[in-house]
C-alpha cells in the first residue's frame, strides 16, 4: 500500500511542480525553453534526497550555495527585470528543496513555489497555453495535497499501521485488499473507491477552473478563455488596420508618470497640448495603415538632424539624442517614468526636441528613426522601463496666419508628395470631399470643415464597430455606417485631406492625461492610445487635427479597482527603481558592469571636466573594480566571509545525523540516562555499551533478581526503538526502582 501511496504522491507531486513551468512556458518572454528545468529537476529529486541522508559534503555544498545566492538576490534587481529576479529566486527556492530530504514542510513549500510560477505567468500576459497550465495544476493539487496527507498520517504512526479499508458487504471479517506487514494488517487506502472519489473531485475542479478562467475579465489565453478575435484591447500597434467588425476593451492600465516641473504646479497649459507622440504612419495601402519613412520632414526651421550632426553645433550636450530649439517655440520640460516603452518608439509630447535618460544610460541607446518624422527609438538589452527627461516644442497657431499659407507644395520630393497622398476613396467619397470644402479657399480651412464634418451629430463614436465591408471599407464608414472608435476617424480624415491633394498621414500616441493634485504629476493610461491626424501646410510644417470625439464609456467597478490597482502598482515601481536602485545616488546596482553584459552597444559621451568640482566624486564610480574599492563594500564582504565561514564550521561540528524522538522516548531516555549514571557508581563502564550488555552488567554485580530493572530495560527497548506508549504509572514505578539503586550504591 505504501509503495503504490508513494508512487501517487510523488507522481501528482512532480506534475504540480511542472505545471508551474507549464505556466512560465506561455509567456513569450521565457519560451518553451524553461520547461528544460524540470525535466532536469524531477529526475535529480530522488538522488538529491539520497545525499542528503548519506552524504554530509552534500548538505554543505547546499547550504553554500543557498549562501550566496542569499547575497546574490540585490544584485540580481541590477541584473534582470524586478519580475525576472522574483521568478529567479522563486525557481531557486524549489531547486533548492527539490534537490534535498523532502518532509511534509518541504513538500507544502514545493507546492508554494509552483502556484508562485504559476501567479507570475498570469500576470504577463500569457499565451493559450496557460489555460493547459491551469487545469493541470487544479488536478494535481488535488491529488498531491490528498496523497500527502496519507503518507503523513501513515508515517506518524508505523507500529499501528495505515487504516485498515472494509467492505460494507459480505464477509465483514475480512478485509478488503489486505496485505500483512508483520503482525499488522495495512489496508490498501487507494483502492477502486478512493481513485473513484478523487476522479469526481478533479473533474468538478476542471469545471470550477474553466468557470472561473471564463468569466475573469482580462484573462485573454485562447483556447478556454476569452481571447476572442472580435475583441482587442486599447494600446498602439505597429500597424493599424481598417477593417471594423471588432469590440474594443479600454485597458486601464497606468502606463506613463509625468511631471512638468518647471509648469505652476506642475498643470501644462493649454491642456489640449497633451498628445504624446510615439509614430507616425504615412504609408495606406490595402485598407492599413504602415510605416514608411520621408526624405525630409518638412518642419520649416529645423535642420535635418536625423544623420546625427555633431553636438556641440545643435546645442544638445547632455542628451541623448537632441537638435536645435526654434526661438519662437516654448519648451516644455516633461520627467516620464514608463514601465515598458513601446516598440514603436518612445512617447515624448509633440514635438520632440531631445532626451536624456536618467541614470547611467550605458545599457540604453536612443536614437533619432530614420524615417524622418520625429520618433525616437530605444534600443536596450534588458528591461524596456525607462525615466527620462524630454523636451518638447510646443509652436503657437495662428490660424489667420494658417490662412494664408501657400498652396503650392512644389518643394517636396515627388515621391513624399505621391505617399502622403495616396487613396483609394470612390469617386462619390471624393465629390463629398469637394462639396464640402470648395468654399474654402485655404488648406487650414479645408481640412478643419473635414473635421467638423466628421466631428458633427451625424457621426458617433463607439468601441463597438460593426463589420465593414471587405472593399473601399473607409467609403463605407464614411458614407452609411458613420460610427466607430479614433481610427476610423482619423483614417477617414487623412484620405478625404489626401483625396484634395493635401499631403497627410496619421500619428499614433496618448492623448490626454488624468492630473494626480497630490503628486502634481499626470498619468496616462493604455485606453488613453489615440490617432490622429496630421496635415502639411507650406511655410507651418505639420498642423494636428483630431476629429474623434472623446470616449463617453464610463469605467465599472472593477475597472475601477484596476485603474486603482494599476496607480499603486505604477508608484511602487518608480519608488523602488528610483529610491532602491536609485537614478541619482553615487553606488546603483543596475550601474554594475557585469561581466556578462557584455560591451554595451554605445557608451554615453564622455563628460568634460569641471574645475569647480573636486576630483574625487563616490557618484562617478562607473566599474566594478572602483565598487569594491569603496569601504562599506568591503566590509560587507568581510562579514560575509566570516559569516560563511561560521556557517560551514557550525554545520561541519554538528555533522552527526539528528534522531527526532516523540515525547514518550525524550522521557524512556532520561530515565535512562539515570540508569547509566547510578551504574556507575559501582564501577562500571557504561560508554559504547548497549542495554543487553548493561544487563549482564547487573548479573555480574548480583543486582539481576531486581525484577524491576530487568523490566525497565524491556521497556526502554519497547518505547525507544519500538515506538511503544509509556504510561505515567510505568514512569513512576520505574523511578522508584532507580531510587532504590542510587540508595544501595550510597
Amino acid at each position: 500500500m505504501r509503495d503504490r501511496l508513494s508512487i501517487v504522491m510523488r507522481v501528482a507531486s512532480g506534475t504540480l511542480v511542472f505545471s508551474g513551468y507549464l505556466a512560465l512556458a506561455s509567456v513569450l518572454q521565457y519560451g518553451p525553453g524553461i520547461l528544460l528545468l524540470p525535466a532536469i529537476l524531477l529526475p535529480l529529486a530522488p538522488m538529491g534526497a539520497w545525499l542528503e541522508q548519506h552524504v554530509y559534503a552534500w548538505r554543505v555544498l547546499r547550504r553554500v550555495v543557498a549562501l550566496i545566492y542569499l547575497c546574490f538576490i540585490p544584485f540580481s534587481l541590477g541584473v534582470f527585470t524586478l519580475i525576472d529576479a522574483v521568478v529567479a529566486l522563486v525557481i531557486f527556492i524549489q531547486a533548492y528543496l527539490l534537490l534535498g530530504e523532502k518532509n511534509e514542510r518541504v513538500y507544502y513549500e514545493i507546492y508554494l513555489m509552483a502556484f508562485f510560477l504559476l501567479l507570475a505567468a498570469v500576470v504577463q500576459a500569457p499565451e493559450p497555453l496557460i489555460a493547459i497550465a491551469l487545469l493541470l495544476f487544479a488536478v494535481s493539487a488535488v491529488w498531491a495535497f490528498t496523497a500527502l496527507r496519507m503518507q503523513t498520517e501513515a508515517a506518524s504512526s508505523p507500529a499501528r499501521g495505515a487504516p485498515e479499508v472494509r467492505s460494507l458487504q459480505g464477509d465483514k471479517t475480512k478485509s478488503v485488499a489486505t496485505v500483512h506487514a508483520g503482525d499488522v494488517a495495512v489496508g490498501n487506502v487507494f483502492d477502486f473507491g478512493l481513485f473513484l472519489s478523487l476522479s469526481v473531485l478533479s473533474v468538478i475542479v476542471i469545471a470550477l477552473t474553466v468557470v472561473v478562467f471564463l468569466f475573469t475579465p482580462r484573462v485573454e489565453a485562447g483556447w478556454l478563455g476569452r481571447r476572442d478575435p472580435q475583441r482587442a484591447m486599447t494600446g498602439l500597434s505597429e500597424t493599424v488596420s481598417i477593417t471594423g467588425g471588432t469590440s474594443i476593451v479600454e485597458d486601464q492600465s497606468v502606463v506613463m508618470h509625468v511631471r512638468f516641473p518647471d509648469e505652476p504646479e506642475g498643470v501644462l497649459q493649454p491642456s489640449s497640448a497633451l498628445y504624446w507622440r510615439v509614430s507616425t504612419l504615412a504609408r495606406f495601402v490595402g485598407d492599413e495603415w504602415s510605416r514608411r519613412g520621408l526624405n525630409d520632414h518638412y518642419e520649416p526651421d529645423v535642420e535635418q538632424f536625423f544623420s546625427r550632426p555633431s553636438r556641440a553645433a545643435l546645442h544638445t550636450d547632455g542628451m541623448e539624442e537632441g537638435r536645435r530649439a526654434r526661438d519662437y517655440a516654448r519648451m516644455v520640460y516633461q520627467v516620464v517614468y514608463m514601465d515598458d516603452v513601446p516598440t514603436q518608439g518612445i512617447p515624448i509630447l509633440d514635438l520632440p526636441q531631445g532626451i536624456r535618460i536618467s541614470g547611467d544610460p550605458s545599457n540604453t541607446s536612443v536614437s533619432w528613426d530614420t524615417s524622418a518624422d520625429f520618433t525616437m527609438q530605444l534600443q536596450t538589452r534588458g528591461s524596456r522601463r525607462l525615466q527620462y527627461e524630454a523636451y518638447s516644442e510646443i509652436v503657437p497657431r495662428d490660424p489667420d496666419a494658417l490662412r494664408r499659407a501657400s498652396l503650392d507644395y512644389r518643394f517636396m520630393e515627388p515621391r513624399d508628395y505621391s505617399l502622403l497622398t495616396h487613396h483609394d476613396l470612390l469617386p462619390e467619397t471624393q465629390q463629398l470631399a469637394l462639396e464640402l470644402t470648395d468654399e474654402y479657399p485655404s488648406i487650414y480651412d479645408k481640412v478643419a470643415a473635414l473635421e467638423d464634418f466628421l466631428g458633427s451629430e451625424a457621426f458617433a463614436y463607439t468601441l463597438d464597430v460593426p463589420l465593414l465591408p471587405p472593399e473601399n471599407s473607409m467609403d463605407a464608414f464614411i458614407n452609411e455606417i458613420r460610427h466607430g472608435h479614433c481610427e476610423l476617424f482619423a483614417s477617414a480624415l487623412a484620405l478625404m485631406a489626401r483625396s484634395l491633394g493635401i499631403p497627410a498621414r496619421v500619428v499614433s500616441g496618448f492623448r490626454g492625461g488624468e492630473y494626480m493634485p497630490g503628486e502634481q504629476a499626470y498619468v496616462v493610461r493604455a485606453s488613453m492610445a489615440h490617432l490622429w491626424a496630421e496635415v502639411l501646410i507650406p511655410e507651418h510644417g505639420w498642423i494636428r487635427f483630431d476629429p474623434s470625439p472623446r470616449s463617453e464609456v464610463m469605467p465599472t467597478g472593477l475597472a475601477r479597482m484596476q485603474m486603482a490597482w494599476s496607480l499603486y502598482l505604477l508608484r511602487a515601481k518608480m519608488f523602488w527603481f528610483q529610491e532602491v536602485v536609485g537614478f541619482e545616488g553615487g553606488i546603483r546596482l543596475d550601474q554594475i558592469n557585469w561581466p556578462w553584459r557584455g560591451t554595451p552597444r554605445r557608451s554615453p559621451a564622455p563628460e568634460q571636466p569641471d574645475p569647480a568640482k573636486p576630483a574625487d566624486q563616490p557618484g562617478t564610480m562607473r566599474n566594478i573594480a572602483l565598487l569594491l574599492q569603496h569601504r562599506a563594500i568591503q566590509l560587507g564582504a568581510i562579514v560575509a566571509c566570516i559569516v560563511g565561514m561560521a556557517f560551514i564550521f557550525r554545520s561541519w561540528r554538528r555533522n552527526a545525523p539528528r534522531i527526532t524522538l516523540n515525547r514518550d522516548q525524550r522521557r524512556m531516555q532520561k530515565l535512562y540516562l539515570r540508569f547509566r549514571r547510578a551504574l556507575s557508581r559501582f564501577g562500571v563502564d557504561c560508554a559504547n555499551k548497549t542495554a543487553g550488555e548493561l544487563r549482564r552488567e547487573l548479573t555480574t554485580l548480583g543486582l539481576s533478581e531486581t525484577t524491576g530493572l530487568n523490566e525497565f530495560i524491556n521497556l526502554y527497548n519497547a518505547v525507544r526503538f519500538g515506538g511503544r506508549p509509556l504510561t505515567h504509572d510505568q514512569q513512576t514505578r520505574f523511578k522508584h526502582h532507580l531510587r532504590r539503586l542510587r540508595s544501595r550504591t550510597l
